[in-house]
């Protein structure tokens, strides 16, 4: 009896033995299986699946892994396809930016040039790939000849000094803007509108900033054509002995600009006197500037039409008036210009004449 004890005491641990040997190497074999797709997964082999060879634990832990690769790889194909969309954004962005018929270009928050655009190339004669990456104000050298801020720069960091060699500089919100002379490549100085601005990414950080440059040489030559014409035109009239005067088309109107014989003629000692009155109160009869006015707006002009007016201490005046409506472009009426003669000592002679003819055919 006790033999056949010991015989099965000893069957039954081999027995065990074999089966913790089994279990051993079935726990091993699902280990490795897992490890081995981890290992596939973190080099990026997000399709491996595991087949499932049992519905314990590990049968469990298999579908887990399973689920979570599938996971990883629909999320790699959102990102995949959400960086080939930024990519293509990116490309067409920079195809427009480099079609832009203005030189502009574009610095990272250092100072480093990060866009150069074509229209900048053929301005400057100097080639993106040559100018990208730059620094040290290498964009104003090209620019203006010389190493210093520009309106890029001073759109991320503003300097009152620099600010001074612009002409029309002005800031509105983020913006800011100024003329100035610029260099050609064909060694030309052209007059040029600057517009600079910083640049933010999606969540509102500083990521540099952005300048686009306007030639306004033809502008600029047509404005000082102008400006000479006005400066001739204003010394003729200001020469002239004659009234010549601009006024606004409200009933009682404005003086908008007079000239020297015109402030004489009604007795003011400066244009800044006579420009603070109302121009009806420069007639004896007040009522009579509104249909005179309404009369030039519907005809366009008239001529030679005398008025009775006053001068400033209320010594009554004779003028024969010239007035020519001035119109935009909707055909409205912006002011009126005029030219008053005064013809006071005419009008007593001509009185004189008439009492002496008067008197003559009485005598008679």
């Amino acid at each position: 009896m006790r033999w056949v004890l010991v015989t099965t005491f000893f069957v039954s641990l081999f027995l065990l033995s074999l089966l913790m040997l089994f279990y051993s190497s079935y726990i091993v074999n699902n280990l490795n299986r897992l490890i081995h797709g981890f290992q596939e997964g973190s080099s990026g082999n997000f399709q491996i699946r595991l087949p499932r060879i049992s519905g314990d634990e590990f049968g469990r832990l298999t579908d887990y892994f399973n689920e979570f690769m599938g996971k990883l790889e629909s999320y790699r194909k959102e990102r995949d396809q959400a960086e080939e969309t930024l990519r293509n954004s990116e490309r067409k962005l920079a195809e427009n930016f480099d079609f832009l018929p203005d030189p502009t270009f574009v610095i990272d928050p250092e100072g480093r040039i990060v866009l150069w655009n074509r229209a900048a190339e053929e301005y400057t004669g100097k080639k993106a790939a040559d100018m990208i990456g730059k620094s040290n104000y290498e964009h104003a050298e090209a620019f203006y000849g010389t190493r210093r801020p520009i309106l890029i720069d001073l759109a991320l960091h503003p300097c009152e000094e620099m600010e001074k060699l612009y002409f029309s500089l002005k800031r509105e919100g983020g913006r800011i803007s100024g003329e100035a002379y610029t260099r050609h490549v064909d060694g030309n100085k052209v007059y040029m509108l600057g517009t600079a601005a910083r640049m933010y990414d999606s969540k509102g950080n500083g990521i540099g900033a952005i300048e686009s440059i306007r030639n306004l040489s033809e502008r600029k030559h047509y404005e000082d054509a102008l400006q000479k014409s006005e400066e001739k035109y204003r010394s003729l009239v200001d020469n002239l002995n004659v009234g010549v005067c601009r006024t606004t088309r409200e009933p009682h109107g404005s003086f908008l600009q007079v000239n020297p014989a015109m402030i004489k003629m009604f007795g003011f000692t400066s244009a800044e006197e006579m420009l603070a009155v109302e121009v009806s109160s420069l007639y004896q009869r007040p009522e009579e500037r509104v249909p005179f006015a309404e009369e030039v707006r519907r005809l366009g002009s008239v001529k030679d039409i005398e008025l009775a007016m006053q001068k400033k201490d209320g010594t009554p005046i004779w003028t024969s008036v010239s007035s020519q409506a001035q119109y935009d472009e909707k055909g409205e009426l912006k002011w009126i210009d005029t030219v008053l003669e005064d013809i006071t000592e005419q009008k007593k002679l001509e009185e004189q004449l008439r009492r002496s003819q008067k008197l003559e055919a009485i005598g008679t």
